[in-house]
């Protein structure tokens, strides 16, 4: 039955008890506050209580006073036990009266009586047992048994939650997981008992509340006392909202396996879908195609032709993804003559979109512009408001992406702005296009006209933010926030702003927009407050999130709290265990994975960092940073195709505050791999965000060395017009030095370099520039005087202590060179080539220990470090000591620079672990990749050895001792004659 509130947003519940029962009088007021936390505030209402003698307001009232309580009330909730008190008892059955007269609501609970006392009822009990026989006999009122007050409790939790979802005047704003139709499902199972439906309901409002460890708790006890079809179904649901999809695919077949009737078996088959969604969600494609067709069978046996359309579109999807076009136009066929016979023009449309995209790759590109009409035309016949903006637009992106006809596709834009003119999604799709043909200010235009034409559409003022943002005017964004949270005042247009000031790092006025949501929800849910935590760690108040994480009612957001509380306190181990135990209860949650990649990374567990940050993106790649992560690391690992499609998946996202670094990592990953003309148009995107056009510049001359050599570089840096010796160009001017030097133009660079000092005599940068130019022309005193100068200037200077570090080192004094780099490295962790620098300089004064100690931090902090891994693996094989992880390094460094060197090392490390085959496999290749050392040669011929080719050993060995002298000479003589016949 619909309700409807009157009075505002306040619903008001009368309770009353005849009896002196105080444990539940007490407990009332915390039923009904943690609906308000959970469900109602969510709502956009709140449940107060009201009433007579025995509720919460623990005092008699006038009976004016009462009857006014209960005529206004929207609820009546009655409470009886066996006892039942004279001097109540008038009072209770009038107000009773009084509600049923008045059409009130009613929710009487009757505590179950033990057979006992049902067999000697004294007065009080009599009294009782008739107002309840009466109540019975004339129904009209929800009646209910409970146990104890335990049970009562849960119960009127589940009533009140239930009651919430009936109330048709209220929009709820669906939460991360939801129930969907869920009495539409459970009508399906018309034997399960009413208390175990109300349980499942609770559960799933728990659910969409975020409080999933109380949510996993009703599904778990539903489950165990009516373990039926209808539970499992529900159980199967969350489990694959949460990403567990093995046991909710478990679950669905106990379903099958229990004969269950054919609307059930439907359900299941919805179920399938559902999971194969996930699975496509996860790039698991082969399952996705798997759950899809257990779900077409299933609606082909059952005969539900809708489901079937949707299962073959779903498979159309799949094959689509795998290339595999034949059988993806076939199955959108199948899905196209299925709706069809339906009449769904909305799903027809669909068909359309799909079957043309099939068609423009095979490059039959009359029929998919076809198929783009069709789809127009049925998107619009259909009604459907969702798909007619979508569907208008879909000649255009044809006409402009195949026929390359900008002027038609300009037209075919602007008839759907005409037709849809404040719609989000269509102002948007034509904001890109005309910002794909260069009329930006056409694109601003639009969203101001959108929100001018619709100001009381908030996403529009979200969206005019996010363009003022993204063309970097973040007074203007924040304007238009700012503005919108005055005009509305309403929770969600300060989440907005609370959003924008997180994306712009500026955590400080993000909690304070924060704490103004959670004023005006109400205290806010545990999501709100997990939030808040959140950036109080962001701006270092630990002590005062902690004490949020402690008022969370949901375990497995304090988990996640107090994990990255104790990775800011760099407790990574600690903060990995706490990730661990919120993941196993949400597996899909994408903070929580990015989290616990973090706590990987800083571990130096790299693979499992990997996994966790993809799982992050799968789960929801605009949630958090982990494309961004996931790209350095791939680029780190020479892993350049990853890193393009991490940064572009980045990029994908409209507000996202990194983009100048992203645009240069796929630049310097497409360089990396020779894709030199993608790597030019990304440099193009990356002028439209860059801060100083110095970047730009240096990521076009990298590209021009790459492609064409140092010269070539040095024309595009003179052709930009920078003035190299301004200090907003001090990196350019230090690449430009290097190109310079390299091709010969030694004294063109040091001239440079003192005129850079003569113009910023105050300048640390500019004599440490000069400093680096004398030292690379060997001139050791002059550039230590620089260095020197440098230093007075700006005292920790990283570069300019590495510096002196190295021309010590030259001079043989070791000590102070390992000292020097090991202060660079203390004052800038992240550049590894300082630590590196310290590990091989005290390997060289024979300080093994200390070298392995330092060869560690690097490894367990940089992914990308080649010579680090190579240099341990060697140390670790060289002492037979952990070969395990002496081969994994060696195998990261070879993926990372396959160089002889590399090589070498694995083909060691495979000797020492007996295993020849692939010690000779990586040695030969050491030797072809040019490596022509005669110890190499050796390691090569004692593999050849223990692999039992004699011959080609002796060869090997032969080939070394013509070289000439090396270490292992020695040895190779004994091997040689023992070998001789």
């Amino acid at each position: 039955m619909g309700r409807q509130i009157d009075g505002g947003n306040v619903v008001r519940v009368f309770v009353m008890t005849p009896h002196a029962d105080a444990q539940e009088r007490a407990v009332f007021h915390d039923v009904i506050e943690e609906v308000n936390d959970v469900k109602a505030r969510a709502h956009g209402v709140q449940f107060k209580p009201v009433g007579t003698s025995g509720s919460v307001l623990g005092r008699l009232r006038p009976k004016a006073l009462r009857n006014k309580d209960l005529l206004t009330a929207n609820l009546v909730v009655a409470v009886l036990w066996r006892h039942w008190d004279p001097d109540e008892a008038a009072r209770f059955e009038t107000l009773y009266d009084l509600a049923r007269e008045n059409d009130k609501e009613v929710w009487l609970y009757v505590r179950t009586l033990d057979d006992a006392l049902l067999a000697h009822p004294d007065e009080s009990l009599r009294h009782v047992l008739a107002f309840r026989d009466r109540i019975e006999q004339a129904g009209r009122v929800r009646y209910f048994r409970y146990d104890d007050v335990a049970d009562w409790v849960e119960k009127l939790l589940q009533h009140l939650f239930h009651w919430l979802d009936n109330l048709p005047s209220l929009d709820a704003p669906l939460g991360p997981l939801s129930a969907d139709d869920l009495d539409a499902r459970l009508a399906v199972f018309p034997a399960t008992p009413p208390d175990t439906l109300d349980r499942l309901r609770a559960a799933w409002t728990f659910a969409e509340a975020g409080r999933l460890t109380r949510a996993h708790e009703h599904f778990a006890r539903a489950t165990d006392e009516t373990p039926t079809p209808a539970v499992q179904v529900e159980y199967a649901r969350f489990l694959g909202h949460l990403g567990a999809l093995e046991r909710a695919e478990a679950l669905y077949k106990t379903v099958l396996d229990l004969n269950t009737p054919a609307d059930a078996q439907g359900l299941v088959a919805a179920g399938y879908g559902h999971l194969g969604h996930a699975y496509e969600q996860r790039g698991d494609l082969d399952a996705a195609k798997r759950l899809y067709r257990q779900a077409l069978h299933l609606n082909e046996r059952l005969d539900r032709p809708e489901a079937m359309a949707t299962d073959y579109g779903s498979l159309g999807n799949v094959y689509w993804m795998q290339s595999e076009l034949e059988k993806a136009e076939q199955a959108y066929r199948e899905a196209l003559l299925l709706n069809e016979k339906l009449d769904r023009l909305s799903r027809m449309a669909a068909d359309y979109s799909n079957l043309g995209n099939v068609y423009s790759v095979w490059g039959r590109l009359d029929e998919a512009e076809a198929a783009a009409y069709r789809l127009k035309e049925m998107s619009a016949a259909s009604g459907d408001p969702e798909i007619a903006h979508r569907g208008c637009l879909a000649p255009a992106y044809f006409v402009e992406e195949k026929r390359k006809d900008r002027e038609k596709a300009e037209e075919l834009f602007e008839d759907c702005l005409e037709k849809f003119p404040t719609d989000s999604f269509v102002v948007g799709q034509a904001m890109n296009f005309f910002d794909r043909i260069g009329k930006r200010e056409r694109s601003t235009q639009l969203i101001r006209e959108s929100v001018e034409a619709a100001p009381e559409a908030l996403s529009l003022r979200s969206n005019l933010a996010n363009r003022l943002s993204a063309d970097g005017d973040l007074e203007g964004a924040e304007e238009t926030l700012v503005e919108a949270v005055d005009s509305f005042g309403s929770a969600a247009a300060w989440n907005l702003l609370a959003g924008f000031y997180r994306r712009t790092q500026n955590p400080e006025k993000a909690l304070e927009a924060l704490e103004k949501v959670i004023e005006l929800s109400g205290g806010g849910n545990d999501m709100l407050r997990f939030t808040q935590a959140d950036i109080l760690i962001d701006i270092g108040e630990l002590d005062r999130a902690n004490e949020v994480a402690d008022s969370l009612d949901e375990p497995t957001y304090a988990r996640l709290i107090q994990g990255r509380i104790q990775l800011e306190r760099g407790d990574a181990k600690g903060a990995l265990e706490a990730f661990d135990a919120g993941i196993r209860h949400w597996p899909n949650n994408a903070g929580a994975r990015y989290l616990a990649g973090l706590a990987a990374r800083d571990l130096g567990d790299f693979d499992r960092a990997v996994s966790e940050f993809r799982e992050a993106v799968r789960a929801d790649r605009a949630a958090t940073e982990a494309p961004l992560v996931l790209a350095s690391i791939h680029f780190a690992r020479g892993e350049y195709a990853l890193a393009v499609t991490f940064a572009n998946t980045y990029l994908k996202s409209p507000t996202r505050s990194q983009k100048e670094f992203a645009y240069i990592l796929g630049v310097r990953a497409l360089t990396k791999r020779g894709d030199y003309d993608r790597a030019r148009k990304a440099v193009e995107a990356l002028e439209a965000v860059a801060e100083k056009p110095q970047t730009v510049v240096i990521q076009r001359a990298a590209i021009d060395q790459a492609e064409f050599g140092d010269e070539a570089a040095l024309v595009t840096i003179e052709k930009s017009g920078l003035d190299l010796v301004d200090l907003e160009n001090s990196d350019l001017l230090k690449i430009w030095s290097e190109y310079s030097i390299d091709s010969g133009h030694d004294a063109g660079v040091l001239a440079k370099a003192r005129a850079g000092v003569k113009h910023h005599p105050d300048s640390s940068v500019h004599h440490e520039f000069l400093a680096n130019v004398l030292a690379r022309l060997e001139r050791s005193d002059e550039a230590i005087v620089s260095y020197h100068r440098a230093l007075e200037l700006e005292p920790e200077n990283a570069a300019a202590i590495a510096g002196i570090a190295t021309i010590a080192a030259k001079g043989g004094d070791l000590a102070q060179g390992v000292g020097g780099f090991d202060r660079a490295a203390e004052l800038v962790p992240d550049e590894k080539s300082y630590a590196y620098s310290a590990a091989q300089l005290s390997l060289m004064a024979g300080d093994k220990a200390g070298a392995e100690k330092r060869l560690r931090e690097i490894v367990r902090g940089d992914p990308g470090h080649a010579g680090a891994r190579n240099d341990l693996a060697w140390m670790l094989a060289e002492r037979g000591d952990d070969l395990d992880l002496a081969l994994s390094l060696a195998e990261d460094a070879r993926r990372i620079d396959a160089s002889s060197d590399i090589l070498d090392t694995l083909g060691y490390v495979h000797l020492k672990r007996g295993e020849s085959a692939a010690a000779v496999a990586a040695l030969e290749l050491a030797v072809e990749s040019g490596g022509d050392s005669p110890s190499i040669r050796y390691r090569l011929a004692t593999a050849l050895d223990q692999a039992g080719d004699a011959e080609r050993a002796r060869e090997m060995l032969q080939i070394a001792l013509d070289t000439g002298s090396f270490p292992e000479a020695d040895a190779a003589r004994r091997d040689l004659a023992r070998l001789s016949p």
